[in-house]
């Protein structure tokens, strides 16, 4: 078996138009095969083939100044495997114990073997869909963007800039940072 590796990233941008960086995210993410999970007015979380995460990375950090930057990887080979192993076992108990019932002539021993049969299928359901999570996980990367205004950043630095205290009170501060 392959290594399973999950891939979790969060990128912060400074851009100089919000709306187009984020259709730029949009773009990155399609054209590399991935989708976009959720999305705000300010943030895209992405899925991103694991194969491509790199790729993906540095596509996005491509967009922008990157002020934050900070990801995670982990393997989850061998919890895959022991989910694997798990429900192996289990499928076969759940055989031994629908053998035991097709040849149980008692009633209370019936009922037993049937609470212990649906104790097993709960159980069985349970480690597919964790092993179905991890799957997905460890196939597709998880990218949080988040993209703010460069200009706002640059506005405030400009007003401590102004050598007169009466341009401020024009509201000079307000009109460069686009309000």
């Amino acid at each position: 078996m392959e290594r399973m590796i999950v891939y979790h990233a969060w990128l912060r941008l400074a851009v100089h138009a919000v709306q187009e960086a984020l259709a730029a995210v949009d773009g990155v993410t399609e054209r590399l095969g991935g989708f976009v999970e959720s999305s705000t007015l300010v943030r895209r979380v992405l899925r991103i083939p694991a194969a491509r995460y790199q790729e993906a990375v540095a596509a996005l950090k491509g967009l922008g100044e990157v002020r934050d930057f900070r990801e995670s990887s982990w393997d989850v080979t061998e919890q895959y495997r022991n989910i694997e192993a798990r429900i192996d076992n289990l499928r076969a108990l759940r055989e031994r114990f629908a053998a035991l019932l097709a040849q149980a002539t008692d009633m209370d021993e019936r009922l037993a073997i049937e609470k212990e049969l649906r104790r097993i299928e709960l159980e069985l359901r349970e480690l597919e869909e964790e092993r179905r999570v991890l799957a997905d996980e460890a196939a597709f990367a998880t990218l949080t963007v988040d993209v703010e205004a460069l200009h706002v950043e640059t506005a405030v630095r400009n007003r401590a800039a102004q050598p007169f205290a009466w341009v401020r009170s024009y509201g000079l501060q307000r009109v460069l940072a686009g309000q």
